[in-house]
């Protein structure tokens, strides 16, 4: 759509920056089971490797069982703001 102000326009631009930071941090994990957790849910990952506590949300939850592996949940995470 285009902006028909100079209002819209800013808010375009910002809602464009606001998009690029959050996929410039972002990342995959591969935990234990967690049926619950669903595609847009925020999670906290705690003790990171690179230390501290960082928050993403869930772009993509895929559950997996297997007889190797057990019951395990992937995801593709985006910082949240």
């Amino acid at each position: 759509p285009a902006a028909r102000s100079r209002e819209t326009a800013d808010a375009f631009a910002q809602a464009r920056q606001s998009r690029q930071t959050r996929r410039g941090r972002h990342g995959r994990a591969v935990v234990t089971g967690m049926p619950a957790l669903r595609a847009g849910d925020v999670v906290e990952m705690v003790d990171l490797p690179a230390g501290g506590d960082l928050t993403f949300r869930c772009r993509s939850v895929c559950h997996e069982i297997s007889p190797e592996a057990g019951y395990l949940t992937h995801l593709l995470l985006e910082a949240t703001l």
